[in-house]
């Protein structure tokens, strides 16, 4: 093979957002601090999980919400975003799309059981899984290539600031090395709880998105491999993990369908 010369590497970004954006304070760490009341536990299983958000209405986004939403009509799937107008041309189907299908499943689950929603806290709120998959741009800083993480840091901040009980955040936007580190260092800055009231843990994990444009669709409805990382207890993975059993198994019906 030729030689290509050195590789770019793509250093940690140094674009930050906003230092008076939803800013919390450092945590104090107190001891006990780890011990959670029985009230505020991490869901145990996929059972226990009624709610599932994304925060970020990317086309990849939304067609991952789009499939969950088919495969557990029980559940209430929501896409929220901080930009109004996409949520609204979501909501209008202003929306172009190249994946076969895609305009049907939406039009299928938009009075169902899939939501576009602008108000970002009040879906973080509700959910007890919350899929992060903001845009994450590559842009130009200096003479090299850095990763712009403001929507990202942004998103992880307001899930600190407001959410009231203990949350299984999964990683699907395409991150730099050590995101683990920045995602546990920011939910880390949460205030601990008034004496006596129940702290608020946050599991951390990672699931990559490996399908290809055009087939993303078919592919996430039967995927052929499914990757999650995760630095916390092996046990959080289960809810995780039993949500995409069923991914290759034929959809069911959702009574709140309007063809149903």
């Amino acid at each position: 093979m030729a030689d290509q010369g050195p590789l770019n590497v793509v250093p940690l970004a140094v674009i930050l957002p906003d230092p008076n954006l939803d800013v919390v304070p450092l945590a104090v760490i107190l001891p006990g601090q780890n011990i959670l009341p029985p009230n505020n536990v991490l869901p145990p299983d996929f059972d226990h999980i009624t709610n599932v958000c994304c925060i970020g209405a990317t086309q990849s986004s939304v067609m991952h919400m789009a499939v969950i939403a088919e495969r557990y009509p029980r559940l209430n799937v929501v896409v929220a975003d901080f930009n109004q107008q996409l949520i609204e041309d979501w909501n209008e189907g202003n929306i172009d799309f190249e994946e076969e299908g895609m305009f049907e499943l939406l039009e299928n689950l938009a009075v169902a059981n899939l939501q576009f929603v602008d108000d970002v806290n009040e879906a973080i709120v509700d959910a007890q899984m919350i899929f992060i998959g903001v845009e994450i741009p590559i842009k130009v800083i200096g003479c090299r290539e850095g990763f712009d993480l403001r929507l990202w840091v942004k998103a992880i901040r307001r899930i600190v600031k407001v959410a009231p009980t203990s949350k299984i955040i999964v990683e699907r936007s395409t991150m730099p090395i050590d995101s683990f580190d920045m995602t546990t260092t920011l939910l880390a800055r949460r205030p601990p709880p008034p004496y006596g009231q129940p702290a608020v843990q946050f599991a951390v994990m990672s699931n990559p998105d490996f399908y290809s444009p055009g087939s993303r669709l078919q592919d996430l409805r039967n995927p052929d491999r499914v990757v999650i990382g995760l630095k916390s207890n092996v046990g959080d993975v289960l809810p995780l993990q039993q949500l995409y059993m069923v991914f290759n198994s034929k959809p069911r019906s959702n009574p709140r369908s309007p063809s149903a």
